[in-house]
């Protein structure tokens, strides 16, 4: 038992890792704590006192891969029954499937014992680039088509950061469109 999370590139925990860090506090259950860094802004330049969903999803699915036979999260349905606070979560996980291929997890977030998030969770392995269906690593992923080509970083029009969510994204625009 313990904290999970993911280093990012300077093999560091960055602050999108450190805001879906998940701790295990029993079998297939998690405690998370909503980061406020990843609250939307709102209309007046304050941070809201929910936070971004796709985040609380990230938190889930770690929880999930925490214990899955398969590395990779290949199907995630959410429901987001009521809106999370910026307070102290659980993430449930239960199984109902485990096959060579496939597992299927079950998973909810919830908040003083109210669920906030349901979501169904298929985990499996990735093809690798010959085609065959392996553990795969990040390496074996690859694009369905070329991805586009894009000018410089240091050409691309900045847009200037906010509070909130915003404050955690460097957006970049091309400067043809």
């Amino acid at each position: 038992m313990g904290l999970i999370t993911g280093p990012d590139a300077t093999g560091e925990a960055g602050a999108f890792d450190q805001a879906t860090a998940v701790i295990q506090v029993g079998d297939g259950r998690y405690d998370m704590r909503p980061d406020p860094r990843f609250a939307p802004e709102t209309a007046s330049g304050g941070t809201q006192s929910a936070v971004n969903g796709g985040v609380l999803i990230a938190a889930m699915l770690r929880a999930v891969l925490d214990t899955s036979p398969h590395p990779y999260p290949v199907v995630t349905n959410a429901h987001f029954l009521h809106v999370p606070a910026i307070a102290p979560a659980r993430i449930g996980v239960t199984w109902l499937k485990h096959g060579k291929t496939a597992a299927v997890a079950r998973v909810s977030l919830s908040q003083d014992g109210a669920p906030m998030i349901e979501a169904m969770v298929a985990t499996g392995a990735l093809p690798d680039p010959a085609g065959l269906v392996t553990a795969g690593t990040p390496e074996s992923l690859s694009w369905t088509g070329r991805p586009p080509e894009l000018p410089p970083v240091g050409d691309c029009v900045e847009v200037a950061a906010a509070g909130g969510l915003r404050g955690q994204v460097d957006l970049r625009l091309d400067p043809a469109t």
